[in-house]
């Protein structure tokens, strides 16, 4: 049985995920999500604002609205989800469903 990481060697995909949190928040995060997700830390929200993916009813602080790309090895965009609330994120189905597509290699291929 491959793990979500085997898998995503196999598409050679990588999940990278990008947070506004403090440091122990991320840190946190890491623990939580371990590999294969790659966090890096964007304290000024400056990613989140760019693609604005925030909540704009939040005063009090920026709060990120989670969104997932997928990008081919020409880095253009071929497939994106932008959630509708905090709690919206895609499933790990999807996400693997995504990097399949883009590989191009079909999930019940010979894995060697």
């Amino acid at each position: 049985m491959s793990t979500v990481a085997d898998t995503l060697r196999l598409f050679r995909a990588r999940i990278i995920a990008i947070s506004a949190d403090s440091e122990a928040g991320c840190r946190s995060m890491a623990e939580v999500t371990r590999p294969p997700i790659e966090l890096f830390r964007d304290p000024e929200a400056r990613w989140i604002r760019a693609i604005s993916r925030y909540d704009p009813g939040e005063h009090e602080h920026l709060a990120a609205l989670p969104a997932m790309f997928a990008i081919d090895e020409g880095g253009q965009v071929r497939y994106r989800y932008l959630s509708r609330n905090a709690g919206d994120r895609p499933s790990t189905a999807l996400l693997l469903l995504a990097a399949e597509s883009i590989s191009g290699i079909p999930s019940g291929s010979d894995r060697s």
